[in-house]
């Protein structure tokens, strides 16, 4: 069943769909035949439920996911349960339902936060005895519940704060550049060890999911017409991509936030993203 459901993954990924859902259906009644396999009934069908999506039968693709999700979470898997929110909120965004797009995200966004900090507690155990000075991650944003209710600042002081924390990076002259290049990834503080180890590599994993779950969940908000949130959670994708020194990224991040700014109707903030983010995806 393995090498089955493998060949329709692959089916999937080369968008020949009806012959992944064909290839699913074996898998499952396959598997139906035998005691104990509800979980992976429930894993394949949510594979299906891509290629149904993508073929426009997104009610019964929906549904699929949400059991998946409800399944996984009682293994306890934080992981394999964030990446199931992952893809249903993307789909629930594709159909237009912003709301369930962003409980999905926000959601996925807690267990990535609580993977990330195993993660770096992790690399900083392997990379040396004593406790690094600098071990723990720091909190990026705000529960979107709290966020609606006001406790999160002004949308103009968030973007004025990521405007000004990414300025290092984007006015610098040439010479002062390759301090936000790539390279300096490999320059960490405290004791960890300047090459990249199994526990290094977990870390930077971790951090990546974090900042695509985060901008995942701003668009989602910003879809939903919850501008200041939005800009909120791209802000924090953007300590994010500045912790990694993802320069890309925090290009594109810019112009996200440039892009709700507009929307929020807020021109000239806007323009300022806007010009950032072209800085950085220049260089």
């Amino acid at each position: 069943t393995r090498q089955l459901e493998a060949i329709a993954l692959v089916l999937q990924s080369q968008g020949q769909h009806q012959k992944a859902l064909k290839s699913f259906d074996r898998v499952v009644t396959m598997l139906s035949k035998y005691e104990d396999t509800a979980l992976q009934l429930s894993r394949v069908r949510a594979g299906k439920a891509l290629s149904l999506h993508a073929l426009g039968d997104s009610v019964h693709a929906l549904g699929m996911l949400k059991q998946y999700v409800v399944a996984v979470r009682e293994t306890g898997d934080k992981n394999e349960e964030a990446s199931s929110l992952q893809r249903l909120g993307k789909m629930h965004a594709d159909v237009g339902d912003a709301e369930n797009a962003v409980q999905c995200h926000a959601r996925e966004l807690k267990l990535r936060r609580e993977l990330s900090v195993v993660a770096t507690s992790s690399g900083a155990l392997a990379a040396s005895p004593t406790p690094a000075s600098t071990s723990t991650t720091p909190q990026t944003g705000v529960p979107v519940d709290k966020a609606r209710q006001g406790d999160v600042c002004d949308s103009r002081d968030t973007v004025r704060e990521a405007c000004d924390a990414s300025q290092h990076c984007s006015s610098t002259s040439n010479s002062d550049k390759p301090k936000c290049s790539s390279n300096d990834s490999t320059r960490s503080s405290g004791n960890i060890s300047h090459s990249k180890g199994a526990g290094n590599s977990r870390e930077e994993d971790a951090a990546q999911k974090e900042l695509e779950t985060s901008m995942a969940l701003a668009a989602a908000l910003s879809l939903a017409g919850r501008h200041r949130e939005a800009i909120f959670y791209y802000t924090a994708a953007l300590r994010k991509a500045q912790q990694t020194h993802n320069v890309l990224e925090q290009g594109v991040l810019m112009v996200s936030i440039g892009t709700v700014l507009l929307q929020d109707g807020r021109e000239a903030l806007a323009t300022s993203a806007f010009r950032q983010g072209l800085d950085f995806l220049e260089e």
